[in-house]
């Protein structure tokens, strides 16, 4: 008769696997049950599910059982001793079971046990629909619910269904007014402690889950998540309406709106309807003069966060964002993509009324007020009306604002210290905004978008009337007066007026006794301008190159009309004869001829001329013309 060992004993024998292992045939296939999901039992009553009809069956006792066992803190009652215990440690702040590899700990074994696997890559649980694996059954079964459309909890307040207890937990918050849970550092309520946790994270700054193949990190895991989708391109969530895919469920959610035409959630200020309330949230901030948030480096100030972090972006001399067909970089995937549309010379969104279009949105709705007849922005103060409310709100600071902000130098004053900033870089000659695509710089954030509308040829504002376009609105503005015969810069010494205000300026130096004289030939110009272009005539300076041709040019104007004959633009017809002409000027010279109009007068001798070329070879040659001199 074989010696009975105790744990004591060491027994040079291999241990025996014991009858509760896997091996047993029994429990084995006791075991196996739990990873066949397809048969589960669920409870009618409280809906959780079991893989045995044994422990099916000792669970409806539960339900049956008198519940003579109730908690002393929250007055929830249980049929088992055990179960009291167990819940007991719901209000014990006590966490028995700690976790040795990342020190968190826990109130249950069973609960540790579960957590465990999270350190573990194992996901031995595999949806059978979407082939989406997972760690623990549990979040299996929950996850089928998804693919089943099961949402078993209800809200009884105002009946929204919902596929797990926890988020009806959550849920049910939203309808208490009270906010128990408060950040101590900002104040701020909630009304469930997991989004006070997470907004926790807003404070310290952490972000412990970072990227393995960008280095990008986050605050998150959920957010991790979702990000890695953009390394896989993989898109779970399809809308069943228009088929279109998101990386998240969130997106997915946003977007199925759109295709409702139901507007919950409006403006009371000015009646304006949104889909989704944090819009309307985000739109309710235009109705408030309030920017809070300030860029330290050129002080400009935003209404939210995200616009002042998009702005910084202007200062930073990292371009993440390349154009994968000219190797263009930007700050912003925004502006790469409307880049890209320039290459597919695609622009989605089109006028419903003359079907122009445009390469965004907002250039849309620009266009859109040239038909609208509507000025609903009336200035009481001089009746002044405009179309868009940005408009109006700067036009009232001119009566109602009261200029604060002086500058030391020269004694200016402004209504916005935004503005003073700007304008101490005069002063200053600070030029922070350098181009892309040359070395010069720019104190100002227009004038180097200005700029740099230059190499790339866009010309965003374009005349509905002619279809001429122009880099800069105000050009634009001054063109329209052209077909309008508008003349509103008038010369303050005479009763001339001007369409252009570069005209009007032009014209001022005729009343100025300053001249600007030319060191080589004495030659003398009414502006600083003028001699500056006068002056590449000695210096043969030619900066403008055709790519074409190699050519070189000295004026911008002069560079532009050759590129037309390149393209074999003709933009200017006569409309008497329909001869077609490259520049507005040689077409403004053949117009005399249907005309018969001489402007150029020999005044010794009173011949007429058409053009100012024939009155100075007639000059050379008229006998009373030499007899003055």
């Amino acid at each position: 008769m074989p010696k009975l060992r105790n744990s004591q004993t060491k027994s040079p024998l291999p241990k025996e696997k014991s009858p509760n292992s896997s091996n047993c045939p029994q429990r084995r296939e006791t075991h196996q049950k739990v990873h066949h999901v397809k048969k589960r039992i669920t409870c009618e009553q409280c809906k959780k599910s079991f893989t045995q009809k044994k422990q099916f069956d000792e669970h409806l006792k539960t339900h049956a059982a008198e519940k003579l066992y109730s908690c002393d803190q929250c007055e929830k009652s249980f049929s088992r001793k055990i179960d009291l215990h167990q819940h007991l440690q719901v209000h014990s702040d006590e966490r028995f079971f700690p976790c040795d590899q990342c020190d968190k700990s826990f109130k249950q074994k069973g609960k540790l046990q579960e957590h465990m696997k999270v350190h573990r890559d194992e996901r031995p649980h595999s949806c059978d629909q979407c082939g989406k694996s997972f760690k623990m059954v549990g979040n299996l079964n929950m996850h089928m619910k998804i693919h089943s459309g099961e949402r078993p909890y209800s809200c009884d307040q105002c009946g929204k269904s919902f596929p797990l207890k926890g988020t009806l937990t959550k849920h049910m918050n939203t309808h208490k007014e009270e906010k128990s849970f408060s950040c101590d550092q900002c104040g701020k309520c909630f009304k469930d402690k997991s989004y006070l946790q997470k907004h926790m994270i807003i404070h310290t700054g952490e972000k412990p889950y970072s990227c393995d193949l960008c280095g990008m990190c986050f605050s998150m895991k959920s957010k991790l998540r979702i990000h890695m989708r953009v390394h896989t391109e993989e898109k779970p969530f399809s809308c069943d309406q228009c088929g279109k895919s998101f990386k998240a469920k969130s997106y997915l959610q946003k977007h199925v709106k759109i295709h409702s035409t139901e507007k919950p959630h409006s403006c009371d200020q000015c009646g304006k309807t949104f889909l989704l309330k944090a819009n309307l949230q985000l739109h309710l901030k235009l109705h408030s003069e309030e920017k809070p948030f300030s860029c330290k480096q050129c002080g400009k100030s935003f209404k939210l966060g995200m616009y002042l972090q998009e702005h910084m972006k202007v200062h930073s001399e990292v371009r993440p964002y390349v154009c994968d067909q000219c190797e263009k970089s930007y700050k912003t995937k925004s502006k790469l993509n409307i880049h890209l549309r320039m290459h597919a010379e695609k622009k989605p969104f089109s006028c419903d009324q003359c079907g122009k279009e445009f390469l965004l949105i907002e250039y849309l709705k620009q266009h859109m007020t040239v038909h609208s007849k509507v000025t609903p922005h009336k200035c009481p103060t001089c009746g002044k009306c405009f179309r868009l409310l940005d408009n109006f709100k700067r036009h009232q600071e001119r009566h109602t604002g009261v200029k604060n902000h002086m500058c030391f130098d020269c004694g200016k004053t402004f209504y916005k210290s935004s503005e003073l900033i700007k304008h101490q870089r005069v002063h200053t000659g600070e030029k922070p905004f350098k181009c892309s695509h040359c070395d010069k710089r720019f104190s100002h954030t227009g004038n180097l978008r200005n700029h740099e509308r230059v190499h790339t040829g866009e010309r965003p504002h374009t005349c509905d009337q002619c279809g001429k376009s122009f880099q800069q609105k105000r050009i634009l503005n001054d063109h329209m007066n052209i077909h309008t015969g508008a003349t509103p810069y008038s010369c303050d010494q005479c009763d001339k007026s001007f369409s252009h205000l570069t005209a009007l300026y032009s014209h001022r130096q005729i009343h100025s006794k300053e001249t600007f004289n030319c060191e080589h030939c004495s030659k003398t110009c009414p502006s600083a301008g003028l001699l500056k272009k006068h002056m590449k005539v000695h210096t043969s300076e030619k900066p403008f190159a055709c790519t074409v041709c190699e050519k070189r040019f000295k004026s911008k104007a002069g560079f532009e009309d050759h590129l037309k004959i390149h393209a074999g633009v003709k933009s200017y017809a006569c409309i008497k004869c329909e001869r077609i002409f490259r520049k507005m000027s040689h077409l403004r010279r053949h117009q005399l001829v249907h005309t018969g109009e001489k402007p150029y007068l020999c005044v010794p001798c009173g011949r007429k001329f058409t053009q100012s070329g024939s009155l100075r070879t007639h000059a050379k040659i008229c006998p009373k013309s030499k007899s003055v001199a």
